[in-house]
Parts: structure tokens; sequence; C-alpha cells
């Protein structure tokens, strides 16, 4: 007998997802599978047999276990499935990006996202006000000039608490310059914030957090410039992206505070 198909394995663990998800925990006999799903024994017999012509599980002892294959299958779907109702749940906020940004799969799906609701759109900022203030170190680029966000980098870095180097556009220096000046002569005086202009399109708003602990940050906006989703991902790969992501931009860019 040869190896399933791919497409037969994927179609049976979703037709089945139910009996997969209860023996990856644990072993079950059919009547624990019954008990669990609310099922019928008519129902799980079916899908046992149907999971077990495909080698997917076996039966040890009177009980039901994923074989070393088919618990393979199993993590290998319910991790592409997550990813994809995690981009699924990204999707009007991906929608307002300019078409030439690109974020990479594994950086969207990856994520723990938090989200603006009708009963609380402020989630995602106060999520990003969290990440800032418990950060020893970060770098970052935001083409958004929120008065609240001023505030919040100003105070944490004139209390000595944070080290940032951080890059905006030539134009929201201007701003910056013209609104909050006395605040910013304070400011750029700290010895552990460096502050960077560029001439180049900011099309996102990205941090990386490099202490305590490193991760990812990355916020999207509506097209009213509302946040509508802050993700955060700690895999080493999304760290990196989001790095090289910064370096491209500071490469390019003048010391406002030297």
């Amino acid at each position: 007998m040869g190896p399933p198909e791919p497409r037969e394995a994927m179609t049976t663990v979703e037709k089945r997802r139910g009996i997969v998800s209860c023996l990856r925990a644990e072993p079950h006999d059919t009547r624990d599978l019954v008990d669990a799903l609310g099922a019928s024994r008519s129902t799980v017999y079916r899908g046992t047999r149907e999971l077990e012509a495909l080698r997917l599980i076996e039966q040890v002892d009177g009980s039901y276990a994923l074989t070393t294959f088919g618990r393979a299958v199993a993590e290998s779907y319910f991790s592409f499935s997550d990813d994809l109702e995690t981009l699924c749940d990204l999707q009007p906020s991906l929608s307002a990006l300019p078409r030439e940004v690109d974020i990479p799969t594994h950086v969207l799906a990856g994520a723990a996202v938090v989200h603006a609701t009708a009963h609380d759109p402020d989630r995602p900022v106060t999520a990003f006000e969290r990440v800032v203030r418990n950060a020893d170190r970060l770098i970052g680029f935001s083409p958004i000039p929120r008065s609240r966000y001023i505030d919040l980098f100003s105070d944490e870095l004139l209390a000595g608490t944070l080290d940032a180097d951080l890059v905006t556009t030539s134009e929201v220096v201007e701003y910056m310059l013209s609104e909050y000046d006395a605040l910013l002569t304070d400011v750029f005086a700290v010895e552990n914030f460096r502050f960077f202009a560029t001439t180049d399109p900011l099309l996102l708003e990205l941090m990386v957090v490099e202490a305590p602990r490193e991760f990812l940050t990355v916020s999207l906006y509506d097209e009213q410039k509302h946040m509508r989703a802050f993700l955060t991902n700690d895999d080493s790969a999304a760290v990196s992206w989001g790095r090289a992501q910064f370096e491209r931009y500071r490469e390019n860019a003048t010391l406002v505070n030297a």
C-alpha cells in the first residue's frame, strides 16, 4: 500500500477534525469520542474507519491514538488552520495598506493580534502603549505623528526607562518641532534617544523591541488613521525582517537630535 494522497489526508482531517482534535490530547475509545463530540456511535465509527484507512490513527489497547504520521499531519493541519484564521481576521486591516507594502506571510500568520472592537476601539492602542512602557530598548519607524504617542515616548525617555532609535518622515519632524518645540528640546537632550528623519515614504508603523526580550510589532491603521490591529511576533525570522526594514530606513535618514 502506497502513501496517502496529500489532498485526501488533508480533506479527511478537516472532515474528521473533531476526532483528530480529541486524539491530539490523548487516546480515546469509541465511547469517549461519542461523549466528547456529542455524536452518534455510527458517525464516530465512520470517522475512525476513514482515519485508520489513511493510517492517521491506530488502535492501542482498545483506544484510538494518532500514529506518528497522524500526529505530524494533525499538527500541520491545525497550524495552517490557525494561520489562515489569523489572516482572514486581518483582511479588513490589510486592505487599507498601500499595495507597495509587502509583509511576509510568516510575520502575519504567526502573530498575536489585538483587534479594535466596537465596544473598545482603543484596544490596539492600549496594547501598543503597554509594549512601549514595558520596553527597555526598542527601534522603530512610523509615519503617524499622534500626540498620544509623542507624550508616551517623551515620558518614558525623560524618565530614563527607555533607550530608543526612531525614524519618521521629514514632514512629521517639521510638524513635531512646530507643535512640541519645548517638550522636544528636553527629549532631544536625552542620551539614550536617537531620532532620525527620512525623505523616503514610510508606509507602515513597526517596532522591534530588543530588551528585555526580542519581538516585532506591526500597527495596522484604517484610512482615517485609526489603529485597527496591533500585531506582536517573537519568531526570530519575523524579528530579523523587522530589524532589516528599520535599518533600510535609518541608513538613508538624518539624525535630528545630533
